[in-house]
């Protein structure tokens, strides 16, 4: 989990999104493995992690 993270939240940081509260980042999904690794890249490079209720769809998000 440690080195898929690592690579996740390096490449966001290579997208230009810089770690902190200005960035903020909403992830949908079900509980699951890419799910959990997303989670800590976002927690390990200080980027704000906000879940999002994986059901709805775009217009309500």
């Amino acid at each position: 989990v440690y080195n898929a993270s690592h690579k996740v939240g390096s490449a966001l940081l290579q997208l230009g999104i810089n770690a902190g509260e200005a960035s903020r980042i909403g992830i949908a999904g079900p509980n699951s493995a890419r799910y959990i690794i997303a989670q800590n890249a976002l927690m390990n490079y200080s980027i704000v992690f906000v879940p999002l209720y994986h059901n709805y769809n775009m217009e309500i998000l």
